[in-house]
């Protein structure tokens, strides 16, 4: 099993509908969705805020640490 286990989560209340993410994101796992599909996944959101700052122990002046 992995040291660091991470999930990128996104509020959805956020978005403005540029479709950046979506057009850079190599993998494709990013959709979009109109804002009552999406809303689902409101609380990921709500607990991926409730988690306390963590010290990241990498360089956070790189790409693995930003």
């Amino acid at each position: 099993m992995a040291e660091f286990n991470y999930s990128i989560n996104i509020s959805t209340y956020d978005c403005t509908g540029c479709e950046v993410c979506v057009e850079s994101c190599p993998d494709d796992a990013i959709t979009m969705k109109f804002i009552e599909e999406a809303d689902e996944f409101t609380p990921n959101w709500d607990y991926a805020i409730s988690l306390p700052n963590k010290k990241n122990p990498y360089n956070k002046f790189t790409v693995k640490g930003s």
